[in-house]
This record gives C-alpha cells, sequence and structure tokens, in this order.
C-alpha cells in the first residue's frame, strides 16, 4: 500500500460519537492545520478561536490552545457511533519543531456544555500519514479532497475518478508542494490500482526511476 510520509506534520482522524448534550469534545494531539470536521459525513464550516468571533457564519471551533472542538450548538444524537470527524494535522512531541504549548482563551461555546459533564475524549480514530503545514494556492477545498485522497490510501480503499483529477493538478517536488516526487508517485500508482477508470486513461506504465 502507499505510504505518505513527509517531515514534521502528521494527520489524525479524531472520532466521537453525539449524545445530543455535548458541544465541547477534546482532541488527542494540538492542531495545526484543520482538513475537515464532519457529522455524519456532512462537512461543517470550520473557524478558529483568535480567528473567528465567537461562532458568527460558522458551525465549528478549533481551540489549539485547548486542544478543543466546539459546535455552536450539541449535535444530535442520531444513534449512530463515531459519526463526528475531526482530520487535522499535527507536530509529534519527537519533533525538533514540537514547541511547548501556550496558553490562550478557552474555547467559546454557544451553548455550554451541561454542568458536571465532561467534555468527550476522541474515539481510536486511525493516523492517516502526513503533509505539510501550508499548501501554495491550495484552497478549502484542495484540503478536503487531500483528506479524503489520504483516508482512501490509509484504508487500501477504491478512489473516485474525481479525486483522481484533483491529484493530477497537483504539482510536486518544490518547497510549497503539498508532495515530495516520491510522494506523488506512490499516490500515482495507487490512483491507478484503485480507480480503472483513471488507469484505462493513463499511457502504459512505465519504470519510474527516483534518484
Amino acid at each position: 500500500m502507499a505510504t505518505f510520509l513527509p517531515s514534521q506534520h502528521r494527520t489524525q482522524i479524531d472520532k466521537f460519537t453525539a449524545d445530543g448534550n455535548t458541544d465541547m469534545f477534546y482532541l488527542t494531539h494540538r492542531p495545526v492545520s484543520v482538513y475537515a470536521v464532519r457529522i455524519d459525513g456532512m462537512y461543517k464550516k470550520t473557524g478558529h478561536v483568535g480567528k473567528q468571533f465567537f461562532f458568527l457564519g460558522y458551525e465549528a471551533l478549533i481551540d489549539e490552545y485547548t486542544k478543543t472542538l466546539s459546535f455552536a450548538a450539541p449535535p444530535p444524537n442520531t444513534g449512530k457511533q463515531d459519526n463526528i470527524e475531526i482530520v487535522y494535522s499535527y507536530v509529534p512531541t519527537n519533533s525538533v519543531l514540537f514547541g511547548r504549548a501556550s496558553s490562550g482563551p478557552p474555547a467559546y461555546t454557544m451553548y455550554p456544555t451541561p454542568a458536571g459533564a465532561t467534555p468527550t475524549m476522541p474515539g481510536s480514530g486511525p493516523a492517516v500519514g502526513a503533509r505539510r503545514f501550508e499548501v501554495a494556492g491550495w484552497e478549502e477545498s484542495d484540503y478536503l479532497d487531500y483528506a479524503d485522497f489520504a483516508k482512501a490510501v490509509e484504508a487500501d480503499e477504491p478512489i473516485s475518478y474525481a479525486l483522481c483529477q484533483w491529484f493530477m493538478r497537483q504539482s510536486y517536488g518544490n518547497v510549497d508542494d503539498a508532495f515530495t516526487e516520491s510522494d506523488w508517485l506512490d499516490w500515482y500508482e495507487f490512483a491507478l490500482d484503485h480507480c480503472p477508470r483513471f488507469a484505462k486513461e493513463q499511457p502504459k506504465r512505465r519504470q519510474w526511476s527516483i534518484p
């Protein structure tokens, strides 16, 4: 299975189960960049404490200082397990880039967690590889596509033709790119193996030589 492991930042998926009352959830790591917040598979517009003024226009807020994900309203209890999902990058504690946590204001919640209740800790969610911090020219949709592609790679699952098209538009090998040359070739091979339509369109495979 293809792997994607650039330098310092790693990608984490935390999952939680909505109980209809809790609006704040603790993350496993301190987030550096958030790619997606989903409830029952639906993307939620997400802001960051310190950049956005409360929840105005946003359904969720991330607080990197307290390592929390807060919602404007408690997600409803639909009876599904692990129906809240957040995909984000973090710096491992053994990384040379890892710094001591700085202090900051607590996350604001429109509907405070009930008295006596404890914000939910994440369920077991697999890490899905790694990526760099910021990618020049990328918009929110690019980070979401990246997260979906990375998840398919981790699970060794089929990938959509649309994601393959997105991938083929990505440059690689430059300082500001999301992919090194070897990373890009790994994902290209993965796409060939997991999307028949994409593979059919591609020129006959050739042996890639990487210095």
